[in-house]
């Protein structure tokens, strides 16, 4: 489905009433246009889009999906659009009207990632009005900016993880290792592991499908993971449950690799952190470190195994 304007008019989808829109991908290509989908302004609709983006699909769609317009007071809001991913594909969504950069048009419903990928940049959209959930089940989600030289910001009020994982694909177009910033992921509040999830994966594969080469960056990261000074915030969560916080590194500072494991680099490994601020929250962050020698991996094993045959002597 794409939408387009051939004026300085605006092209809108408004859901006259409750319904279901699905689509194999979703597609608006310019950043100062007036292209929105909503439901019915006052309207007390709790409507859905599905992406059902066939594999090999990636569609941009810039412009804004709100629940009730793109010019409303959160008040007056009676209606919710939820979305959910449900594609093998891939589905961008990069909030944009015209030059407005605090855009009233509100984001309440849930948005459900259960395969493909789903990339999102909502910072346009006003702060008071980014407050829906994000419910991952399986596929990757992640923030993106259309322009990938450029940060993307996804913002939600909440967030349950219980599968899948988050793709970060423009580290190397944003030289994030060493300007330390690039895609993030805010939660203003509870960020939720369920129970029964395992570990989630972090991909820093990037969109053409080449995975992050450590080797290309042996100046800026460090020899082991020991000595990393170098972290870049990935995620951020007003608070968190069901992830381990036991494993303290120092300070309020806690071992997130219990949590998550990196996909798509090479010649190197990724290490992941918590930083609890009293301000702010919790912050994930990501470290990458050269690939310890073969001496270093056998003296490590050498030592745990020595280590559990203690433990074993102590329990005879």
């Amino acid at each position: 489905m794409h939408m387009a304007s051939n004026g300085s008019g605006y092209t809108f989808v408004s859901f006259a009433k409750e319904c279901v829109l699905e689509v194999g991908g979703l597609s608006s290509l310019v950043d100062n246009k007036d292209v929105t989908i909503a439901n019915d302004a006052g309207k007390a609709y709790n409507s859905s889009i599905i992406f059902k983006n066939a594999a090999g699909t990636d569609c941009q769609y810039i412009g804004v999906i709100a629940d009730d317009g793109n010019n409303r007071n959160l008040e007056d809001v009676k209606g919710v659009v939820n979305i959910t991913m449900d594609g093998d594909g891939t589905q961008r969504l990069y909030s944009s009207l015209k030059d407005n950069m605090e855009i009233k048009g509100s984001q309440l419903g849930t948005y459900t990632v259960k395969r493909g990928r789903l990339f999102m940049d909502n910072s346009r959209i006003a702060s008071t009005h980014r407050l829906a959930a994000l419910v991952m089940e399986g596929g990757e989600f992640g923030a993106a900016h259309y322009n990938s030289t450029s940060i993307g910001t996804a913002y939600f009020k909440s967030g349950e993880i219980r599968g899948g994982g988050f793709a970060f694909e423009n580290f190397e177009s944003h030289n994030a290792l060493e300007l330390l910033m690039t895609d993030k992921i805010v939660f203003s509040e509870t960020l939720a592991k369920s129970a029964d999830t395992g570990k989630i994966g972090i991909n820093f594969t990037s969109k053409d499908g080449a995975s992050l080469d450590l080797a290309n960056y042996d100046y800026v990261i460090a020899e082991d993971a020991e000595s990393i000074e170098n972290w870049i915030e990935i995620i951020t969560a007003g608070d968190l449950s069901g992830f381990d916080l036991e494993s303290k590194l120092g300070e309020n500072v806690y071992d997130a690799n219990g949590d998550f494991y990196a996909i798509g680099v090479e010649n190197g490994v990724a290490i992941f952190r918590w930083v609890e601020s009293i301000d702010n929250g919790y912050s994930l962050q990501v470290g990458f470190a050269q690939v310890p020698e073969p001496a270093a991996v056998a003296a490590l094993f050498g030592m745990l195994a020595l280590g559990f045959a203690a433990l074993r002597r102590r329990r005879r």
